[in-house]
Parts: structure tokens; C-alpha cells; sequence
């Protein structure tokens, strides 16, 4: 793990190996996603950044992606994550999809949202922690 300022870190598993998702800072200060694996309960290796926000509905206020979670349903892993700037009502949640092969390798990840977002009543969805999948 890079030695610099990180939030909302979970733990990832994919074919029986463990991996640390966590919101950083590219060298360019853009908020991200990273992801490393875990080579002990509180030890990763190198980490690699696996999402940058770069859609129109991830960068509104700022470019921003964190808070991921991992989700797994049937034969899907999963990662829903927050996008765009928490106080803006665009805050909004999308959704990487790991497609096989190599996790640490950001072009193995389907990108897709916002999968919630502002509804013209709602002030964005919030923190995306909180969310729990009930179907696709």
C-alpha cells in the first residue's frame, strides 16, 4: 500500500485470494480506486489503481471515486463504489464488474452507472456502505 492519505477500505476475495480495495489519490490528486493484495490479515503488495473517475456522472463537483463494498452474487464479483463529490445531490453509486483474469489489472473490471443517482426528490444516494443488493 502506497504511504499516503486512504479512506474506506474493504476486503476483496476473488479465487481464493484476499485483496484490500481502498479510495487514494493518483499522482495526478485525482480520488480513486486502488486495489492490492493481501499478503497477510494487515500486510498488502504493490497496489495498483483500478478505477479513476472519468464519466460525467463521477466527476460533478470533483472527480471522485470511494467507498467501495464488495458484492457477490451467483458467479459475480462485484464492487459498488461512490462517485462525484458527497456534497453535491449528483453523488451517485456505480458498480465494477470483474470480468476474469487478473484482478490487479483495471482492464479486467466492467464499468457501469450511475446505478443510483438523484431522482429529483432525493439529495444523491449517499455513502454507498450502506448498500445491499437484492437482485440485478
Amino acid at each position: 500500500m502506497r504511504d499516503d492519505w486512504s479512506i474506506d477500505g474493504t476486503h476483496l476475495r476473488i479465487e481464493e485470494q484476499d485483496y484490500f480495495v481502498y479510495s487514494g489519490f493518483t499522482p495526478e490528486g485525482v480520488q480513486s480506486l486502488f486495489i492490492a493484495p493481501l499478503t497477510s490479515p494487515s500486510t498488502t503488495g504493490e497496489a495498483r489503481v483500478l478505477s479513476v473517475p472519468t464519466e460525467s456522472w463521477e466527476t460533478v463537483g470533483m472527480p471522485v471515486n470511494e467507498g467501495p463494498f464488495a458484492l457477490y452474487y451467483e458467479e459475480k464479483t462485484m464492487l459498488s463504489f461512490s462517485a462525484s463529490f458527497c456534497g453535491t445531490p449528483s453523488y451517485a453509486l456505480g458498480l465494477l464488474t470483474f470480468d476474469g483474469g487478473d484482478p490487479l489489472d483495471s482492464a479486467n473490471w466492467s464499468k457501469t452507472g450511475p446505478v443510483f443517482s438523484m431522482d429529483g426528490q432525493s439529495y444523491g444516494p449517499g455513502h454507498n456502505r450502506c448498500v445491499r443488493l437484492v437482485s440485478l
